[in-house]
């Protein structure tokens, strides 16, 4: 009797049991597809395709003192790629300066250096207002040392387009014999605009990548990149 009370029990419990055990692995089943059907798919997102970039580019000035009147189109120039051995083409459809820096060493050796104040500067022009001049001395064997950014308004605090007033004079450089300047700035690559055609004075590799001297293309050669190919 005791017995087949229990195993009345257990075939009464079993369905239900297991009734239940398969409600729950369906509602699993339903929650997992539900969820699935409402989730995001992924897709691209936003991006800005423009090449920009920011660089420091070191410059020597040659065995001879320099005024140098830096215009938009120089910088536009600073780097080709060259198409033949005579001409090439600007890479940069964009670049405006972030700041400059110049340092000029005495020698010692001419008492003009030893005991003369050399001067350096730069000045930023302007159309808004008007131009700053910045400046320094060497005392001695003491250098003359420049750090200037582009004042506010003036013509080299905008960008530098192709095509876009390209002969402004954005700053004067008042230079001496082996002074060193950096000049840091942002640019843009071309991509797209049309071609700007150089024609420059030093003999090229079809090809090639090069830094044009300060003083532009065609210009005086006196002013010359440091560690990198240089022409004029």
């Amino acid at each position: 009797m005791y017995v087949n009370t229990i195993l009345l029990l257990v075939s009464t419990m079993t369905p239900k049991n297991n009734t239940k055990r398969a409600q729950k692995s369906a509602g699993k089943t339903n929650r997992g597809t539900k969820k699935m059907t409402n989730s995001v798919i992924p897709h691209p997102t936003q991006f800005n395709s423009t090449v920009r970039f920011t660089r420091k580019a070191r410059f020597v000035c040659g065995t001879s003192s320099s005024t140098l009147n830096l215009t938009r189109a120089m910088l536009l120039n600073h780097l080709v790629v060259a198409k033949t051995t005579t001409t090439a083409t600007r890479l940069l459809s964009g670049i405006r300066l972030a700041h400059i820096q110049i340092w000029y060493f005495p020698t010692g050796n001419a008492a003009s250096e030893q005991y003369v104040p050399n001067t350096v500067s730069v000045e930023w022009t302007s159309t808004y207002g008007p131009s700053v001049i910045v400046s320094d001395t060497s005392l001695s064997i003491e250098p003359a040392s420049i750090l200037t950014k582009p004042p506010k308004d003036s013509l080299a605090s905008f960008w530098s387009l192709t095509g876009t007033n390209e002969s402004d004079v954005l700053a004067i450089l008042t230079l001496l014999a082996r002074t060193v300047i950096d000049i840091t700035y942002e640019c843009v690559l071309q991509n797209g605009e049309t071609p700007v055609g150089l024609s420059p004075t030093t003999v090229m590799t079809a090809g090639a990548v090069y830094m044009s001297y300060l003083d532009g293309i065609a210009g005086s050669g006196n002013i010359s990149p440091v560690s990198y190919s240089g022409i004029f």
